[in-house]
């Protein structure tokens, strides 16, 4: 699923807007969507979902793009705030109050994905945006890094160079005990 997914936003070309980036976007996974589901019905195969997350980024604006329990984060003036919301049933409880985060962080069986490209007929991506500043840090991942504390996430982040930044994360994932592959990507802004 993923690789498909990799695949079919690899093939996109530059945009004029970022209006038509995310319709293009949108539109790329959609049809991978309906690709997956195919494959899964043809082949009898189960657990072809795959959770994405992409930024665009534009002139002085960005758009964070997700579905499933990939993030994306940015990492500005020392602070780091999360851009994407995790569609799991844990987050559902949480966002209606009716759990706290202790409590979602004992039950590992409501962390499951509830959307997911190749999952259902009916994709739902969600998506967020705002204004670039030079020296923000943008942070993608997958869900493998979702063990890390969010301070730890920081400190990686204030780490000199995206590479050095992009490989605390992966270890402090892997101390943690990982439970799932650790994909990470980090994104600086330069100045023009």
């Amino acid at each position: 699923g993923a690789t498909a997914v990799v695949r079919a936003l690899a093939q996109l070309d530059s945009f004029d807007s970022a209006f038509n980036a995310r319709r293009a976007v949108r539109a790329a996974l959609t049809k991978v969507n309906l690709q997956l589901l195919t494959r899964a019905l043809e082949e009898r195969l189960e657990n072809v979902g795959a959770s994405v997350v992409t930024l665009l980024a534009r002139e002085d604006s960005y758009a964070c793009l997700w579905t499933g329990t990939c993030r994306g984060y940015v990492f500005r003036s020392g602070k780091l705030a999360r851009l994407s919301r995790d569609h799991t049933r844990a987050q559902e409880l949480l966002d209606a109050g009716q759990i706290t985060h202790e409590q979602a962080a004992q039950q590992p069986g409501l962390q499951h994905a509830t959307r997911a490209i190749g999952a259902s007929t009916r994709l739902d991506i969600e998506a967020t945006n705002g204004e670039l500043q030079t020296g923000d840090r943008f942070l993608l991942c997958s869900d493998g890094l979702n063990v890390v504390a969010a301070p730890d996430i920081a400190s990686a982040l204030a780490l000199a160079s995206s590479q050095q930044a992009a490989s605390r994360l992966i270890e402090a994932a892997l101390e943690a005990g990982a439970p799932d592959n650790v994909s990470v990507i980090v994104l600086d802004v330069m100045t023009d």
